[in-house]
């Protein structure tokens, strides 16, 4: 999604600024999105600059940062716990995300439209890589650093 470039500039100083005061430092020059907590840092890849998916990939981001602990941190550990812990932590993520949106009043009809597609497109992606594509090890890792969190 292409957006105005006014709407993008006015959207993305909105996250960017929320983030940052939440202590967060954002680095909008890197090769992927990510959400690094113990380092109190958001990342954003370089070539979404002037896209919907900048503003939406830190969305997403933004949701890591205020969504609460899993349900399921405190049962035994166990493959379905975990992949129970990923699959809810990045849906969880996707819903708190837009509730920022809102709160910033970036929350367009048009970045709404393509906020739910991308949610839709990557968290089923979750779903699928975890069931067939991650051995046991790499989920586990990925579940524990969503328990430290």
């Amino acid at each position: 999604m292409k957006m105005d470039p006014l709407i993008y500039k006015v959207s993305l100083g909105r996250v960017v600024h929320y983030l940052e005061s939440q202590g967060y430092e954002v680095k909008l020059n890197s090769n992927s999105f990510g959400f690094f907590e113990e380092d109190a840092l958001i990342t954003a890849p370089t070539k979404a600059h002037g896209t919907g998916s900048m503003i939406i990939g830190l969305l997403h981001e933004a949701g890591h940062t205020v969504q609460p602990r899993s349900q399921f941190n405190d049962m035994r550990k166990s493959i379905k716990r975990d992949k129970a812990i990923i699959i809810e932590q990045e849906y969880s993520a996707w819903v708190y995300g837009w509730t920022i949106a809102e709160e910033l009043y970036i929350n367009t009809p048009i970045l709404e439209q393509a906020y739910k597609q991308s949610w839709l497109k990557y968290w089923t992606q979750y779903i699928e890589y975890i069931g067939k594509d991650w051995s046991k090890s790499d989920i586990h890792h990925l579940a524990e650093s969503y328990i430290e969190s």
